[in-house]
């Protein structure tokens, strides 16, 4: 975004940006990648050191990732 600024502000020629890489979620599980080993990583377990990071941190993150949405 850095780069459209100081290339394209006097002109504002690029109306739209679409990014690449966008992660799934599961309301839009179509839309992420189901290979074997993306399977295994959406299944798998959120590791502990992660979750103590979320836990530890929560209402400090983002406003919608509340970590009472990930405890099962």
């Amino acid at each position: 975004m850095q780069r459209l600024k100081e290339k394209d502000s006097r002109n504002y020629t690029v109306i739209m940006v679409q990014p690449e890489h966008e992660t799934g979620g599961q309301e839009f599980d179509n839309d992420r990648d189901h290979s074997p080993a993306a399977d295994r990583a959406w299944n798998a377990q959120v590791p502990e050191n992660l979750m103590q990071h979320l836990i530890a941190n929560d209402g400090h993150l983002v406003k919608w990732l509340p970590v009472s949405l990930l405890r099962s």
